[in-house]
């Protein structure tokens, strides 16, 4: 017997009433719509739905009530499993609290089903707005932010930084150069796209992903960058700033104790005999000894807050815009005060008297930094000669010391924002509750299918997606 949808028995009921309500026979009705008798008579006489208002139980009954219907189930998929990435129980819970489990499966099973059938067809409609919109795509040069993730297979993952498009991300067998190169081809096939950078970790394998197979300047991530200077200082800056804390507290230990004994020697009545204790003698040496105390503790409080003072620099540094006024950065003024910076890390150095392998870790620091202003062409996007556009695959040469307006944010420091970035669009998500929605377009469900992620490319208005594995 075949199975019918509570959109398809809402609209075979309302063709049967008016059907019936023009004097038609029940079992003519009934075999107009295909349906048995006995199955159209149950239909008639179902029993009102506990839990809900007649009014809204009749509405629901209509065909118009239960299109609505559907579609609040699943834009509410949308928004909490996909969206908001709050998981399948938490709509499951709506639907109890809202006494929608009356008329739709409130089980864990049949709504994980729905968020899988939805899934599919979000990765699909990405992929089509994916080759529809590269279409028109004027050819740009991009800069590409890449780095693995383990679910706990190897997933590589490839992002275009100013607009925070997801170029790349998919699972593979390894995170060698070759498997890196041949999966960013396949992902930008078809659009008129050239990575002339590539911002990731030191791994031998990204670099040579970079440097050697797309021919493309390697910049060191910021992170990096931060966390060497942050193993190089935090632990032994902090180790000094408790010695230095435990210290004063002794001095102080030591002058309370001083001054306590001068007031109960003075206390005695009557007075002992011989010459009294040399309690000021003792009283100047305890302080002198909590004033260097507290000086040390200045000063190696003040050390630890220049340390993290020169770390935030670098991601101040690592834009290609002064965050303060919203200029471009020249690349002279950027390399003096990265200068500037080593030069306050390595006095800081000496005067904590940092060990060498704390230093080794600065160095390192030290080294990654230098390609951030050492190809200020790619840096900040300057072009010193219209004539000599790179073209595909190709090196992007160095520029003057006036750079115009950036390209692609190199490196995609945490937490940066890029000006020219607009809010997201939601017309994918409406064509993706659109196609969920239609009778014919939803993908069968498939156990295990992986959630892919949505978003809009607020510049060009791509569509990115995880698709299904």
């Amino acid at each position: 017997m075949k199975h019918r949808t509570r959109l398809e028995r809402a609209e075979q009921l309302g063709l049967a009433a008016g059907q019936l309500a023009q004097g038609h026979p029940l079992r003519q009705v009934a075999a107009e719509l295909g349906v048995a008798r006995s199955t159209l008579r149950g239909w008639r006489a179902a029993a009102p739905l506990a839990g809900l208002p007649a009014e809204v139980a009749a509405c629901l009954a209509t065909p118009a009530g239960a299109q609505w219907l559907h579609q609040l189930v699943v834009v509410m998929h949308l928004i909490i499993t996909l969206r908001a990435g709050a998981g399948v129980r938490l709509v499951c819970e709506f639907l109890e609290l809202s006494g929608l489990s009356a008329v739709v499966g409130a089980s864990y099973g049949c709504q994980y089903a729905l968020t899988v059938q939805l899934q599919e067809a979000v990765a699909t409609q990405a992929q089509e707005q994916r080759v529809a919109l590269a279409v028109g795509m004027p050819a740009q040069e991009l800069t590409v932010a890449e780095d693995e993730t383990f679910h706990p297979d190897v997933c590589l993952v490839a992002i275009e930084p100013v607009s925070n498009f997801i170029l790349l991300e998919q699972c593979a067998p390894d995170r060698t150069a070759a498997t890196w190169t041949q999966a960013l081809e396949t992902a930008l096939a078809g659009m008129p796209v050239t990575v002339i950078q590539g911002t990731s970790d030191e791994a031998k394998a990204l670099r040579h992903h970079h440097e050697q197979d797309l021919r493309a300047q390697h910049s060191p991530d910021l992170f990096h960058a931060q966390h060497a200077v942050s193993k190089g200082t935090s632990l032994h800056l902090a180790r000094q700033v408790r010695q230095a804390s435990a210290a004063v507290a002794a001095a102080q230990a030591l002058v309370d104790a001083a001054r306590a004994a001068q007031r109960a020697d003075d206390a005695q009545v009557p007075r002992p005999r011989g010459r009294p204790p040399a309690f000021a003698a003792r009283s100047d040496a305890a302080l002198t000894e909590l004033v260097a105390a507290e000086a040390e503790q200045t000063q190696a409080l003040a050390r630890q807050t220049q340390a993290r003072e020169q770390s935030r620099e670098l991601g101040i540094l690592y834009h290609p815009y002064d965050l303060e006024r919203g200029q471009v950065q020249s690349v002279a003024k950027v390399a003096a005060r990265f200068a500037d910076v080593w030069a306050r890390l390595a006095r800081l150095a000496d005067a904590a008297d940092l060990p060498a392998r704390a230093r080794e870790h600065l160095a390192k620091a030290q080294r990654l930094t230098v390609p951030w202003f050492g190809h200020p062409g790619v840096l900040l996007g300057a072009r010193p000669d219209p004539g000599r556009r790179p073209g595909p695959g190709t090196r992007r040469g160095g520029g003057g010391p006036d750079p115009v307006d950036p390209g692609p944010l190199p490196g995609a420091g945490r937490g940066a924002q890029h000006p020219r970035r607009h809010p997201p669009s939601t017309h994918g998500a409406e064509r993706t509750v659109a196609r969920t929605l239609a009778p014919t377009g939803a993908p069968a469900a498939s156990p295990g299918a992986r959630a892919p992620r949505t978003d809009r490319d607020g510049r060009r208005g791509l569509c990115r997606s995880v698709p299904a594995q």
